[in-house]
């Protein structure tokens, strides 16, 4: 049983989640802070967390995607570019030995996006391969997938591979206008919206031009200064608005896509809900996957040997 026992981990910036697997099982799971939260060293922090698991099973190798390959990570790996496939992907990873333990370090992607301009992602390319290995037929043909988060992720795949992509800060906007602006500094965490202001928001952010987002967003506080909005309410509306108009911005850059099938949304239920109701307002379909799933789905694909037999 131990040689079969590895260890897979998505380490992002926010937050680490770690896999304890057997082949296609997961044993057991741990949760750390993000590269951007870290007291110590990424390999402290790694291996202190771990130990218990090393004790139980021995030095198992690890393989880990996200920032922790960035250049606030523990190495940085360059970045692979676009189109690639899993294999491709797979043949780009960083591998070293720390205390005595095989390390693979996932590479990211980049691309020069439908407008013109570079972008780059780490750990979302490891859900959308994780998203093709649960679900075959995003292996062949077009598909446009959506990966909601602090920074969205529009991706186009082409018989496996991904293509070209663009990002979108939605949630670190959303963010920082409620933590750091009188926008909507009052509303507290969004555990869950209202459903009204919500769509209220999602339908002008559709709309919305340049100009007029930049109003719709201080309608955020002068409707609760009229006492329109409550607090929760303006959050609500604020995340309606920032989610609305990237959904108009995809249905924009990617309408050809958008028109023939499904896309693909791959994330927390609760956010994926979220954009799954703007689709609706968009008159756009979409498929919800797990993110959690995804990921380590990814993460077992990706390892070195798992790609390799899989024939992807």
């Amino acid at each position: 049983m131990g040689h079969s026992i590895f260890i897979v981990g998505d380490w992002g910036t926010s937050r680490l989640r770690l896999f304890l697997c057997d082949g296609g099982k997961t044993l057991e799971t741990l949760e750390g802070p993000g590269i951007g939260k870290l007291s110590a060293s990424p390999e402290e922090t790694l291996f202190e967390l771990i130990a218990p698991w090393q004790e139980q099973y021995g030095k198992s190798p690890i393989t880990l995607t996200g920032m922790v390959g960035s250049n606030i990570g523990w190495q940085n790996v360059p970045y692979k570019h676009c189109p690639a496939d899993a294999s491709g992907l797979n043949g780009a990873s960083a591998h070293f030995t720390a205390r005595g333990t095989e390390i693979e370090i996932i590479a990211g992607l980049t691309c020069t996006n439908a407008l013109g301009s570079p972008d780059v992602m780490r750990g979302e390319e490891t859900q959308v391969f994780g998203a093709m290995h649960l679900h075959g037929e995003l292996r062949t043909g077009r598909h446009l997938v959506c990966l909601p988060g602090t920074h969205t992720k529009w991706a186009v795949l082409d018989e496996g591979a991904i293509t070209h992509f663009h990002t979108a800060p939605v949630g670190e906007f959303f963010d920082i206008l409620t933590k750091h602006s009188v926008l909507a500094k009052d509303a507290g965490p969004i555990t869950a919206v209202e459903p009204d202001a919500f769509i209220a928001g999602a339908r002008k952010g559709l709309e919305a031009t340049q100009p007029g987002l930049m109003h719709y967003l201080f309608e955020t506080r002068s409707k609760q200064i009229t006492g329109e909005f409550t607090a929760h309410q303006a959050g609500s509306w604020l995340s309606g608005l920032l989610i609305g108009h990237d959904v108009a911005g995809g249905r924009a850059i990617y309408g050809e896509d958008c028109a023939v099938g499904s896309i693909t949304l791959i994330g927390t239920e609760a956010l994926a809900a979220l954009y799954l109701d703007v689709f609706d307002l968009a008159g756009l379909d979409g498929v919800a996957i797990s993110g959690g799933a995804t990921v380590v789905a990814g993460l077992r694909l990706l390892r070195s040997k798992e790609t390799a037999d899989a024939g992807l």
